[in-house]
């Protein structure tokens, strides 16, 4: 099928449509800004870091603006608006965050500032963890706090309920179409070069997950410090005793492992973090057998268990492990949605409202935007 030629101008190009991107998009759309165009160099979206991560909505952040955007992200994701065009089938079995050693104390704080913020968090004694986690055996000196409000978020439905809602309102998704460089006069954005020739924009956003800074190296501005960083991810099987899939989602996040149930397995991670280049990443031996490893000295009553399948994907990470979110003060009309760290899943929604609040000249109210301002990096 012949593909309908690119539009010649558009109000606002998104270059990315993985969560970020989308997000940003819909964003705008809702705002009522009908001419916003999605560019994405695969054939489909979320290929790279949206389509290879634990889906878990996760409320146990220790950055308070993050932690800010994922309340209200998992609130959309309980209770969509009206206008999302597809219904997820998310389970929400709760998590469980752990802390030992001197990160206990460190988590117990954590949870005192969730319940000020009115996120209920209930503290678990090692009897009730092993009951509630037969798969996993405390240890001595573990704190270990379970939040009722997470879960497993049906991502392909979010990711693509974002896009649709988009279309619906007027925009356009071009798969296969590859940004190349921006076009500039007189310090503001006039248009953007694409490998299916060139667009007349006066505004254009940076949304790209790994690859976000490519497009500001081209035009000489210099990267901004989004660091890629490979996690490996594995699903483990046991034939003798499959995990019950009601059992919540758990994380230790002074040792940085985490697990949860997943196809009839568990979906596990030793929370490693390689720093690479953007790219379309495969797994690293040595870090499949440190996984294995792990899986074994954490989750004991899975003792029969065998790694099924192992996987990696890029978490773009900054310095101060905040977003990146909002216009670039080197260039007018320049737009970042970018640096989120993992946490795309439970905060797409809130990061779509946030920028496009950014982006039409205003603030949001629940938090201090200015702490994920691309502005930050140039005081």
């Amino acid at each position: 099928m012949t593909k309908p030629p690119l539009p010649t101008r558009a109000g606002c190009i998104v270059v990315g449509a993985g969560l970020a991107g989308a997000a940003a998009a819909y964003g705008l759309a809702r705002r009522g800004f009908s001419e916003v165009l999605v560019l994405e160099r695969e054939a489909v979206a979320g290929v790279h870091a949206s389509g290879r991560n634990a889906a878990m909505a996760f409320s146990f952040i220790f950055e308070p603006v993050i932690r800010a955007l994922a309340r209200r992200g998992r609130a959309f994701l309980a209770s969509p608006p009206e206008d999302f065009p597809l219904p997820m089938t998310n389970r929400w079995t709760g998590s469980v965050a752990l802390g030992s050693g001197p990160g206990a104390a460190r988590l117990e704080a954590l949870a005192a500032a969730m319940r000020a913020e009115g996120i209920g968090v209930e503290e678990w004694s090692r009897e009730e963890l092993r009951a509630r986690l037969p798969v996993y055996e405390p240890r001595l000196g573990e704190k270990a706090f379970y939040c009722p409000d997470d879960g497993v978020v049906d991502v392909d439905a979010l990711l693509q309920g974002y896009l649709r809602a988009l279309r619906r309102k007027g925009g356009q998704v071009r798969f296969r179409c590859e940004a190349l460089s921006l076009i500039s006069e007189g310090g503001q954005v006039s248009g953007l070069v694409t490998s299916e020739g060139p667009v007349r924009t006066e505004h254009v956003v940076l949304a790209g997950g790994p690859w976000a800074n490519e497009l500001a190296k081209e035009a000489g501005l210099g990267p901004l410090p989004l660091g890629p960083h490979r996690r490996h991810l594995g699903l483990v099987v046991d034939g003798h005793a499959p995990p019950d899939p009601a059992w919540p989602l758990c994380w230790h996040l002074t040792e940085g492992f985490y697990f949860r149930p997943e196809s009839g397995g568990l979906l596990v991670s030793a929370c490693d973090e390689e720093a690479m280049e953007p790219a379309d990443v495969g797994t690293d031996p040595v870090q499949v057998e440190r996984l294995a490893r792990r899986v074994t000295a954490f989750l004991p009553g899975a003792s029969g268990a065998r790694i099924r399948r192992v996987w990696a994907g890029l978490r773009t990470l900054t310095p101060d492990q905040q977003f990146v979110l909002g216009p670039d003060p080197r260039l007018g009309g320049l737009h970042w949605a970018a640096g989120l760290g993992g946490h795309g899943v439970t905060t797409s929604a809130a990061v779509g409202e946030v920028f496009a609040e950014l982006f039409t000249g205003g603030s949001p109210d629940f938090l201090d935007a200015s702490v994920l301002s691309p502005a930050r990096f140039f005081i």
